[in-house]
């Protein structure tokens, strides 16, 4: 958004949208790259300060060459296919938040209340300052998606209060309660905020990427014994002995599997199979209906370009016409 030279309404539109399309979403399913490059593009129409496509891609790629430790990155080449397959996944991604959200992308920042309520308590231009700042800061995590932006706002003012040392009115009937606030919300809000000074820095890691390890055990294997501890520890037929001498059953030994055990183990193995063919075959349809998205507005593009052409060829030819007959 500092970038694209946005003002700071539209990149707090931008990351409310953001919020809203994740709580229901999961980040394995969709790209949290292209879903925060389209909520941005989506919140600069919302706000009537609207960018190019080109502008959003270019300054998006440019941040993540920064992030792969390129220092001077260039600007993206729109004459190769990675400027088209990220401008499909912009478009592609703008409709899916939007298909998401029902269409409902108005978005009320608590900015203004927190000018409004330091007005009605006489705060000074230090603590509306401060209290801008949390604001700011709590549009980082959830609590857009969670609470009101009056409740947000008192949050901030009564943070910035405490950092301050400043007194405001908390006797019988606190100032939150003016504004339709309970100390609880405030309390959760507050909370939420101050845990992100501790956070480590946020880093992207594509989850798609990452293999489940195996559970690991702590019982010993055998082959970590030594022969005399194998040969002491267990009797040859594999049971225990107790005090008295006697074998009894060894709780760590496995029994033999019997024909139901092994009926389930082959019905689950089954199960399992076809789940990873079922998880399989909906990735393949998810990258299919993509391809035939993309497929689709690309063509769009060039039936646009292609009526624009004609357009333009036929003013052409009614000008050139307007011209010779003026002439004559």
């Amino acid at each position: 958004g500092i970038l694209l030279r946005m003002p700071q309404i539209t990149m707090g539109a931008g990351q409310v949208l953001f919020h809203r399309f994740y709580y229901t979403k999961s980040f394995k399913e969709y790209d949290v790259r292209n879903i925060a490059m389209s909520a941005l593009f989506l919140s600069a129409k919302v706000e009537e300060t609207p960018k190019k496509t080109r502008d959003i891609v270019n300054v998006f790629y440019h941040i993540l060459q920064k992030r792969d430790g390129i220092a001077n990155p260039d600007p993206i080449d729109t004459s190769k296919q990675r400027y088209w397959t990220m401008k499909d996944d912009l478009i592609r991604c703008e409709r899916m938040i939007l298909r998401s959200l029902g269409f409902m992308v108005y978005v009320d920042l608590p900015h203004k209340y927190v000018l409004n309520f330091m007005t009605i308590l006489g705060g000074s231009a230090e603590l509306a300052q401060q209290s801008w700042g949390y604001i700011n800061d709590s549009l980082r995590c959830t609590v857009s998606v969670r609470f009101k932006p009056e409740q947000i706002a008192c949050a901030a003012i009564f943070m910035a209060s405490r950092m301050l040392h400043i007194t405001l009115p908390e006797g019988d009937q606190p100032w939150w309660e003016l504004f339709e606030c309970t100390y609880a919300e405030i309390e959760e809000i507050s909370w939420e905020i101050s845990s992100l000074y501790t956070r480590e820095p946020a880093v992207f890691i594509d989850i798609n990427q990452i293999s489940v390890a195996s559970p690991s055990t702590n019982m010993t294997s055998p082959m970590a014994l030594s022969p005399s501890q194998s040969a002491s520890s267990l009797p040859p037929n594999g049971s225990a002995v107790d005090h008295n001498g006697k074998e009894g059953h060894d709780p760590n030994k496995t029994p033999p599997p019997t024909a139901s055990s092994t009926e389930a183990t082959s019905s689950s193995s089954s199960r399992s199979r076809s789940r990873h063919h079922d998880h399989h075959r909906n990735r393949d349809d998810k990258e299919r209906d993509r391809s035939r998205d993309r497929n689709e507005d690309r063509d769009r593009d060039k039936h646009r370009d292609r009526d624009e052409d004609r357009s333009r060829d036929d003013k052409r030819h009614r000008d050139k016409h307007r011209d010779d007959d003026r002439r004559r």
